[in-house]
């Protein structure tokens, strides 16, 4: 089980990543919160153990951004809040990614142009679940595109 105690934090390596506290993160434009590296092979977990991701709602920010290389390994994120990033879970290139008790909370009030907030956003994303997740003042709560057509 690995800790992850700031951000931002690179996932490299199989295996269950757990928060042991809340984590703030002065938005960089390009760069995530937490990045889950693509090409691996094996599940990953990553449980919020109920504690808030912050950001500060920097256009084209991202919370937790999964993939580039194409990821066939289960993704789990789950039990915690995604709070004041323009995207909260980014994921491209995927299948089998499981988004469990998230709440994604965005404050609106803050400019956003030109990204519209979004709680997840998938790009060529092939069967994945989101369930018992609450979305607070995004935009758009889900997006699914298919960039290959």
């Amino acid at each position: 089980m690995i800790r992850p105690t700031a951000v931002p934090f690179n996932i490299v390596t199989l295996g269950t990543y757990q928060l042991t506290g809340d984590l703030s993160f002065p938005s960089v434009i390009g760069t995530a919160a937490i990045n889950i590296l693509g090409g691996l092979t094996g599940p990953i977990v990553l449980d919020l153990e109920e504690f808030t991701i912050s950001g500060d709602v920097t256009p084209g920010s991202f919370a937790i951004v999964i993939g580039a290389a194409p990821v066939s390994s289960p993704i789990t994120i789950k039990n915690g809040t995604i709070q004041n990033f323009v995207y909260g879970v980014y994921g491209n290139n995927l299948s089998k990614l499981t988004i469990n008790k998230v709440n994604f909370l965005i404050n609106i009030l803050r400019p956003f142009a030109p990204s519209s907030p979004t709680g997840v956003l998938f790009q060529n994303v092939n069967s994945s679940t989101i369930s018992n997740c609450v979305f607070t003042n995004e935009i758009v709560g889900i997006q699914a595109e298919d960039l290959l057509q």
